[in-house]
């Protein structure tokens, strides 16, 4: 079923999602034409022009959730935002021998350096044996 402009007309709409705006008395003259809504910025005072849908989308969409971690998140970096010596500290500790990202970067690279080495090892081992059994 289709609804044409006249029944748009018809429609009641809930007193949250009514605009400020005050619809035109003659009404658009095609669906493509819209009513300016002027809503005012909490950035600035200056109207900002919006159509009616736009204003009526915005209000059912209503602000976006967040999640656990995202909230979590956003608090912990405020937190660290307001004590400079924590933020401090955590850099200062980020960087030490106890860190555990260093850690497992030294130990990656003994272990590394380990299979390099036993290769070496197999590798003279082989060669060993190649010019042993070519005699």
């Amino acid at each position: 079923m289709r609804l044409e402009e006249t029944d748009y007309k018809s429609i009641a709409l809930p007193d949250h999602m009514v605009s400020a705006a005050l619809p035109n008395a003659s009404g658009p003259s095609s669906a493509a034409e819209t009513t300016t809504v002027h809503k005012r910025t909490a950035a600035s005072a200056t109207p900002v022009a919006t159509s009616n849908l736009d204003s009526i989308l915005g209000q059912i969409a209503g602000k976006k959730s967040m999640n656990t971690v995202e909230k979590s998140s956003n608090d912990w970096e405020g937190f660290k935002e307001t004590d400079k010596t924590l933020q401090d500290e955590l850099e200062r500790n980020a960087q030490s021998k106890n860190a555990y990202l260093v850690k497992q970067d030294f130990l990656n690279r003994v272990d590394h350096r380990k299979f390099e080495l036993e290769k070496e090892e197999r590798d003279r081992e082989r060669s060993r044996r190649a010019t042993d059994g070519s005699k």
